[in-house]
């Protein structure tokens, strides 16, 4: 077999085990998976309550934004817990947003299946509008875990030239 043959046919071996891996990879078993991974999820706490983020077997938490505070247009969100206290802010600016608040998450969540944490200013780096009640909200993915890469990894030849 010439040096071109032997080339062409590692490729197709090669290729042949990549597409075997991946076709097992989007059976009916693991497909609800992969599909979960692509989508967004979002969840809110009010001060004071637990904020739960939680994925899928074989996945972890990936954080893709974190808010944490008020905003203007969230009236019905975690509203104030008397009638008579109206939710105003200083020099007419439309949201407080702690900072922070990404940072605190990712230290307590990042690469958890499921994560626990007290919405607070003492957890989501401090307070952003002093007196007026606050929430957080969490927009987040479920990426398949380091378990589940090396699953269906494909070990790569070293070949001599």
């Amino acid at each position: 077999m010439t040096r071109t043959g032997s080339h062409i046919k590692f490729y197709l071996v090669f290729w042949t085990l990549i597409l075997t891996n991946v076709l097992e990879m989007l059976t009916a078993d693991n497909l609800p998976l992969l599909s979960g991974t692509l989508r967004t999820f979002q969840v809110h706490a009010c001060d004071g309550n637990e904020l739960r983020i939680e994925c899928f077997p074989d996945t972890v938490i990936s954080i893709n934004l974190v808010h944490y505070g008020r905003s203007l247009s969230s009236n019905n969100l975690c509203p104030p817990k008397s009638p008579k206290v109206a939710f105003s802010l200083k020099n007419n600016t439309s949201a407080c947003l702690a900072a922070d608040a990404l940072k605190a998450v990712e230290a307590v969540c990042r690469e958890q299946r499921v994560c626990k944490m007290k919405t607070s200013p003492e957890t989501l780096g401090g307070d952003p509008c002093p007196g007026i009640r606050k929430y957080a909200e969490v927009a987040y993915k479920c990426r398949p875990s380091k378990s589940l890469y090396s699953e269906f990894s494909i070990p790569l030849f070293n070949i001599a030239r």
